[in-house]
């Protein structure tokens, strides 16, 4: 504590104190999450990339591209999400610009934007290469 006296006004006395503390939240609630079987898809697929359609009157996932570690895959699959979160049949709805796997998709408004990713330039998965092309649907 540190006393100053100030010529004919008063007596100030300045003092430290710590920092309030932040009370810690309550943790929270834990979740349970109870995975329910679904529909599978056309062809077993592994890096594929996925998104979601959201409209008024449907919900649709997509999957496009991918591999099964043999041959890259083109094909654009989309199955309704119902409204009780059951997924429903896959329908194949268009193909990609050529086969490939390990792409992005992203959606911004009404468009999906694919971008990167590998094709083969070998046939299968021989000749891999790594792309940067970008394409909008």
């Amino acid at each position: 504590m540190k006393e100053f006296i100030l010529p004919a006004i008063a007596l100030i006395t300045l003092t430290h104190s710590a920092p309030a503390q932040t009370p810690t939240p309550a943790p929270a609630p834990a979740v349970t999450i109870e995975w329910q079987t679904a529909t599978s898809l056309k062809l077993p697929r592994d890096h594929h990339s996925t998104f979601l359609v959201q409209r008024p009157n449907a919900n649709f996932l997509y999957v496009v591209g991918g591999t099964n570690y043999r041959d890259l895959y083109d094909s654009v699959e989309r199955a309704r999400i119902n409204a009780d979160g059951s997924v429903g049949a896959w329908e194949e709805v268009g193909k990609l610009p050529g086969p490939r796997g390990g792409t992005s998709v992203d959606v911004v408004g009404d468009y999906a934007v694919l971008t990167g990713g590998q094709i083969s330039t070998g046939g299968g998965m021989k000749g891999l290469t790594r792309i940067n092309e970008v394409y909008t649907a």
